[in-house]
């Protein structure tokens, strides 16, 4: 999505002073993100430099999962998945790391989410349903970016700002093709998408 923000008449602020507040003020954008170690992580969480951060996400119930902000520069931070204990949920659905971003693109700001996962367990598969492919966990959680991104689309367009989509892309490589090229000798570049 693309952003232009007008905080008060005449006043403007600009993407990482925005992208700030939606990192600082997560919970208003999503479900729940609570601090795992409160207070320590929550006042890292709130600082300029959020790095080893230890968050646990209720997705859904039932649905719990850990996550630590493995990475941070000025422009985005990175969540890296966690096994927790099992009384805050145990396993995350998915394995794999995601971006949270802003960038300027032709005067506008972009605000962008990007990950590389893949489904942790045969239940977070959709075992159940008779689906080995991840499609019901991956299916889930492009519902719950999509949320994040229309709840962040309300607040700015409720404080004068304007909102466009830009695109969704989804690039999901056939996992039977990466594991059967990565035990031979075949290069990576010729993986298919779906």
């Amino acid at each position: 999505m693309y952003i232009k923000w007008e905080l008060h008449p005449g006043q403007r602020i600009n993407g990482k002073q925005l992208f700030d507040y939606f990192r600082k003020n997560i919970n208003d954008f999503a479900p729940k993100f609570d601090p795992y170690d409160d207070p320590y992580d929550s006042n890292l969480w709130l600082t300029d430099n959020p790095l080893g951060t230890v968050m646990h996400i209720t997705m859904e119930p039932l649905v719990d999962g850990d996550v630590i902000a493995s990475g941070y520069e000025e422009c985005c931070w990175f969540f890296s998945t966690l096994r927790g204990p099992f009384y805050w949920g145990g396993y995350h659905p998915v394995s794999g790391n995601r971006q949270f971003g802003y960038k300027s693109e032709n005067g506008k700001i972009v605000i962008y989410t990007r990950g590389a996962d893949r489904t942790t367990t045969w239940y977070h598969s959709g075992g159940f349903e008779g689906n080995w492919e991840g499609e019901t966990a991956f299916k889930k959680a492009d519902n719950f970016w999509r949320s994040m991104q229309q709840k962040l689309s309300n607040f700015i367009i409720q404080n004068g700002g304007k909102v466009g989509y830009l695109y969704d892309y989804h690039y999901r490589p056939n996992w039977n093709q990466i594991k059967t090229q990565l035990t031979s000798n075949y290069l990576l570049t010729i993986l298919t998408f779906e």
